[in-house]
């Protein structure tokens, strides 16, 4: 059975229901007047075109189905998380005090995949424009479960694209020029996505209980990171570098994601493969927390 919520000038749901799960679409209705919903439809279409490509495509809802019948077209729809498995990551900021170190850091090479793929992997370039909490999705899936029944990790999936826009690249870094069919550009290349990324980690990892009145390190060269050993010491650095790329005014450069994640990210896997059960709980109650009451109601619904 499918269920069509309809409503003028608010979000479009559509719930497809059977025997053994439930999934949620979603999509925009716009005025005739918005070619918003256009321009998101055409970047989705190519995020969807490189799927085959590279495996971080999955840090994205997947393109459905669109309206082809109207020039400006009035919906389209996506495949989401099951319903009740996840919750925008701004959900979770009141709970980032009590999620596990590894929290920080699937986050980090999950956020950072994605906006590898969307600047180095599509082609062209893709600038989401709009990357704040409210529009990083978290959740788990596969068919529903209890804890106990539940072996994976969460994951993190970017949405709403409407401000999204293609941009050229020139000799590894962005280019001045833009494509001009999309309405939206930012502009500097890149520079929203960046610092939006920076932030998004800088929010979660100053929630940290461990982390306590830093400072920034003295870095002589901003592309070299120090040999730091001790593993509990990984948490301070990447947050203690974070902030310096804000302060020091070179945030906005693309290659300061590839310095921080061909740094970082080898021993964040190594964290993530070794997790214990403890941290891995933590983090599933976390965003069952940030799900609310739409978690527990689903949950009632598959014990009936």
């Amino acid at each position: 059975m499918d269920r069509l919520i309809l409503l003028r000038d608010t979000p479009l749901c559509l719930t497809r229901w059977n025997d053994t799960k439930k999934q949620s679409l979603f999509s925009e209705l716009p005025s005739p007047e918005n070619i918003s919903l256009k321009n998101e439809i055409t970047i989705l279409r190519a995020i969807r075109a490189h799927a085959a490509t590279h495996h971080a495509q999955d840090r994205f809802f997947h393109l459905l189905d669109w309206d082809e019948s109207r020039t400006i077209p009035q919906w389209f729809t996506t495949t989401t998380f099951a319903l009740g498995f996840g919750c925008p990551l701004e959900a979770l900021q009141c709970v980032y005090p009590r999620l596990p170190e590894e929290f920080a850091w699937l986050v980090f090479v999950q956020l950072l995949e994605a906006l590898e793929f969307l600047h180095r992997v599509c082609q062209p370039a893709v600038v989401h424009g709009d990357l704040v909490a409210g529009n990083i999705m978290i959740g788990y899936e596969g068919e529903f479960d209890d804890y106990g029944g539940l072996h994976s990790l969460p994951k993190i999936k970017l949405i709403d694209f409407e401000g999204a826009a293609y941009c050229s690249r020139r000799e590894g870094e962005a280019a001045e020029r833009y494509d001009a069919s999309l309405a939206h550009t930012a502009s500097q290349p890149f520079t929203a996505d960046v610092l939006g990324c920076i932030d998004i980690l800088y929010g979660i990892l100053a929630r940290h209980p461990s982390i306590a009145d830093p400072v920034a390190p003295k870095l002589q060269d901003a592309r070299a990171f120090p040999d730091v050993q001790a593993d509990d010491a990984k948490l301070h650095l990447l947050f203690q570098t974070l902030e310096a790329s804000w302060t020091r005014g070179c945030g906005n450069k693309p290659w300061v994601l590839q310095s921080l994640y061909g740094y970082f990210a080898p021993y964040a896997y190594t964290k993530l493969a070794e997790i214990e059960e403890a941290a891995e709980r933590a983090m599933w109650d976390g965003i069952c927390d940030g799900a609310g009451e739409k978690f527990r109601e689903v949950k009632r619904w598959f014990a009936a």
